[in-house]
């Protein structure tokens, strides 16, 4: 498999992109992989709240740092 930028991938992902876990269901035509590509979807919008959270956080502690 080649990279994107063009050089020799060293190992396989152990990861997926969320838009790669959207299209899960299009390959694997089955009810189990269905529910299971919807409850990931659900952890990847559980995970961007949660980095929501900490940016406003982060913000609000600037904030009050500089007063």
């Amino acid at each position: 498999m080649t990279s994107s930028w063009g050089g020799l991938r060293r190992a396989t992902p152990y990861a997926f992109t969320e838009q790669g876990v959207a299209m899960l269901p299009s390959v694997l035509n089955s009810p189990r992989a269905v529910q299971v590509n919807v409850e990931i979807m659900r952890a990847f919008v559980r995970l961007r709240r949660l980095l929501a959270s900490y940016e406003e956080l982060a913000r609000q502690l600037a904030e009050l740092e500089r007063k």
